[in-house]
């Protein structure tokens, strides 16, 4: 047969593709207050440090960290999209079969179930399971050395800059969950959207602008084999010298560096 034939919208200005988004300790992010965030926060640069990061809005303009645009407010956004978006399953919330918006009418009796397909009980013990996923323990350094080498890597990615964004721990506030209850988690983010710079440029958001993105979590990075929001690259040096906008001055910091150097900040 021929080319399949494209499901981009011929008024469409950008294209993305995007990975899988890594989802353990959700529940503790999502218990982060917002006030933290909004401390965080400087969409102005009033410090003049050239990092202005902005908590991010979903399409209800309501205040939101999940998703690597920052466009979903809860758990239960996230895991209720996912059921529509990605499997096609439609929920007690957002029933109708053309609920993905760009995509085509489904062919009449093509889908005989009735509608929504997932009930709400089901729904919500999935929501459940996924703010319950723990995060992954850090890695302990191999001996006295290597732990030397990681404690400098370690003072190395606050020195360059590193930790505008990526803020190394975030506090939880109270919660009936005493697992999630005043935590702390080293989640290596501060949640909110920053211009990245023409390098990065992808789709926007509800809230979010083509070369705006979420920080990434950087919590279980050793687990993870593609980096950047799409994937591009294989190597963690790779995703930094990829960094543009207001983590260019970080990323050059980095890029000076001689490789023995380089590879301390790596093993961090």
């Amino acid at each position: 047969g021929g080319a399949a034939r494209s499901q981009v919208p011929a008024e469409a200005t950008h294209q993305a593709r995007f990975t899988t988004p890594f989802i353990f300790g959700l529940g503790l992010v999502e218990a982060i207050p917002l006030s933290f965030l909004d401390g965080l926060a400087d969409p102005d640069d009033r410090d003049g440090d050239g990092i202005s990061g902005r908590v991010g809005r979903d399409a209800a303009s309501s205040p939101a960290r999940f998703g690597r645009k920052a466009d979903v407010a809860t758990i239960a956004d996230f895991v209720d999209g996912a059921f529509r978006m990605e499997i096609g399953v439609t929920t007690p919330g957002h029933p109708a079969e053309d609920a993905a918006g760009s995509l085509p009418p489904v062919p009449e009796r093509a889908d005989l179930a009735a509608d929504p397909e997932i009930d709400q009980g089901t729904l919500g013990a999935v929501v459940d399971f996924v703010r319950m996923l723990a995060p992954p323990a850090p890695a302990e350094p191999r001996d006295e050395p290597d732990r030397a080498v990681v404690e400098r890597g370690k003072a190395l990615f606050s020195s360059l800059g590193c930790v505008s964004c990526h803020v190394p721990t975030l506090e939880t506030g109270a919660s009936d969950v005493p697992a999630i209850s005043g935590a702390r988690i080293a989640l290596l983010s501060d949640l909110l959207l920053h211009d990245m710079g023409p390098g990065l440029e992808g789709t926007c958001g509800a809230g979010a602008a083509t070369r705006e993105w979420r920080t990434e979590p950087l919590l279980g990075l050793r687990h993870r084999r593609l980096f950047l929001h799409d994937g591009r690259v294989g190597r963690v040096m790779d995703a930094i010298l990829s960094h543009g906008g207001e983590a260019q001055g970080a990323r050059d910091r980095f890029a000076a560096l001689d490789r023995l150097t380089q590879e301390t900040l790596l093993r961090f």
